[in-house]
């Protein structure tokens, strides 16, 4: 599987990225959300993991931006400490 990872902390992405690459998948690791929407626009992937905390749009503006600009169909899971119900 091809997965995107939008991640700023360094020491997680490192973490993610090794699990996923041990489960056989191959990350592709970006720091923001502007890194991430220009790959898309290149690159295809299965899968995008993206933090909701980034230093500069939200991790919403991206699932937005992927949305209604990329692809409705790609699968997106937010990575977060956010544990609040309304998020």
């Amino acid at each position: 599987m091809n997965v995107g990872l939008l991640e700023d902390d360094p020491a997680q992405a490192e973490r993610m990225v090794t699990l996923l690459g041990r489960l056989g998948h191959r990350t592709e690791h970006f720091t923001t959300g502007t890194a991430m929407l220009e790959s898309l626009r290149k690159s295809s992937f299965d899968l995008l993991l993206v933090d909701w905390e980034l230093p500069d749009i939200s991790g919403l503006e991206v699932l937005r931006m992927v949305r209604t600009i990329v692809d409705w169909h790609i699968p997106v899971l937010f990575v977060t400490q956010r544990d609040s119900e309304e998020d």
